[in-house]
C-alpha cells in the first residue's frame, strides 16, 4: 500500500513540474524529467525505462539517449540483505561457499546487484543477487504502469505499438526474468549451442548450477566493458574508436559480430537472446563480444520456413507481412 501511495505522489509531483515547465515557470526539459521519474520510482519503472531507451520508434532520439543512463549506476542494497538472501536460499552465508566474496557490489540494477567472488576451487565468478522483496514491489508497479499505459493510449497514441500492449508484454517478460533458475537454463542452452557450433567470437559465462537458485545466480567472470558504458562515454566525448583500439577493443567490428550472432542463433539454433541491450553486451579484446543476462529469450519459427521467408522478404525489399510470402 505504501508503494502505491509513493508512486501516486511521484506521478503528481512530476506532472506538476511538467505543467510548470510547459508554462515556462521552471526550466526542466521533458527528456530529463522522464528519466528522473523512472530513477525515483525504481523497481519495474527502471526496467520499463531501459526498454523504452531502445525503442527509437517509440520515443524521440533525445529521450532515448537520456534514458540510456538507466542501464548503470543504480543504488545498491546492503550486505546484510545479501547475507539474508543467501541464508534463505542456500542455508549458509557467502563466506561458507566462497574463498573470497566482495561485500560491495561492482554493479547494481533495478532488480539485482552483482558481486565479485572467488570459489574455493579458484575460479573467479560473479554473483547476481535479487533485490529484497522485489516481487512484491513490482506487483504494485505493474498495476500503476497498466493504468498509465491506458491513459497514454488515449492522449499519446503510438503507431508502432499500443501502450497497453507494450505494458502487457513488459509484464510477461519481467515476471520470467525474476526466476534465475530459468535464466540459468536459458544460458546453459545457448552456451551449449556455441560449443556445438564452435563459435569463437561470442563468449557466454559458465553457470554454477549447484550454488544457483531462484534468487542467486553464480557464473564465470567475463573481463569486458559494457557497451552501455562505452556509448555513454563516447557521447560525452571521453572515448572514441582510436582510444578503444588502444584498449584492444574494436568498436567498428562490434555490429558485424553482434548481427552475425543474432542471425545464427535465430536461424541455426532456433533459440536466441531476446534482450541484447547495451547493458547486456560486453566488449572484449580482439573484437569478441560477451553476452550476459538471459532472463528473456525467444524461439524462432521452424528454421527452413523462417529462413525462406527472410530471404524472400529481403529479395523483394519488403519486410512487412506479405501474403505472397506468408
Amino acid at each position: 500500500m505504501l508503494r502505491i501511495i509513493y508512486l501516486l505522489f511521484l506521478i503528481s509531483k512530476f506532472y506538476l513540474v511538467y505543467l510548470l515547465s510547459k508554462r515556462g515557470l521552471v526550466q526542466y526539459p521533458s527528456h530529463k524529467l522522464i528519466k528522473k521519474f523512472f530513477e525515483d520510482a525504481g523497481g519495474a519503472f527502471v526496467k520499463f525505462g531501459q526498454i523504452l531507451a531502445l525503442r527509437v520508434d517509440v520515443l524521440p532520439k533525445n529521450f532515448s539517449l537520456e534514458l540510456f543512463d538507466l542501464f548503470d549506476n543504480y543504488k545498491p542494497f546492503s550486505y546484510e540483505y545479501v547475507k539474508q538472501i543467501f541464508r534463505e536460499e542456500l542455508g549458509v552465508y557467502p563466506e561458507k561457499i566462497f574463498k573470497y566474496f566482495e561485500k560491495v557490489p561492482f554493479a547494481a540494477a533495478s532488480f539485482a546487484q552483482v558481486h565479485g567472488a572467488k570459489l574455493k576451487s579458484g575460479e573467479v565468478v560473479v554473483v547476481k543477487i535479487q533485490r529484497p522483496d522485489v516481487n512484491q514491489k513490482i506487483a504494485f508497479d505493474f498495476f500503476v504502469i497498466e493504468i498509465l499505459a491506458f491513459i497514454a493510449d488515449i492522449f499519446f497514441k503510438l503507431e508502432a505499438l499500443p501502450w497497453v500492449q507494450f505494458a502487457k508484454e513488459f509484464k510477461v517478460w519481467t515476471q520470467k526474468e525474476l526466476d534465475y533458475q530459468i535464466e540459468a537454463e536459458n544460458m546453459q542452452k545457448i552456451y551449449n549451442n556455441l560449443l556445438l557450433n564452435k563459435v569463437t567470437d561470442i563468449v557466454i559465462p559458465k553457470i554454477y548450477h549447484r550454488i544457483s537458485t531462484k534468487k542467486i545466480l553464480v557464473q564465470d567472470y567475463i573481463d569486458g566493458v559494457p557497451l552501455s558504458r562505452v556509448l555513454r562515454e563516447m557521447r560525452k566525448g571521453n572515448l572514441d574508436a582510436d582510444k578503444l583500439k588502444k584498449m584492444n577493443i574494436d568498436i567498428k567490428k562490434t555490429p558485424t559480430v553482434m548481427i552475425s550472432e543474432i542471425m545464427r542463433e535465430y536461424f541455426i539454433d532456433g533459440f536466441f537472446h531476446a534482450d541484447p541491450h547495451p547493458g547486456n553486451i560486453l566488449l572484449l579484446k580482439n573484437g569478441r563480444i560477451g553476452l550476459i543476462d538471459f532472463g528473456i529469450v525467444g524461439e524462432s519459427a521452424p528454421q527452413k520456413s523462417a529462413f525462406k521467408k527472410f530471404i524472400l522478404a529481403g529479395g523483394r525489399s519488403k519486410y512487412e507481412k506479405d501474403p505472397k510470402i506468408y
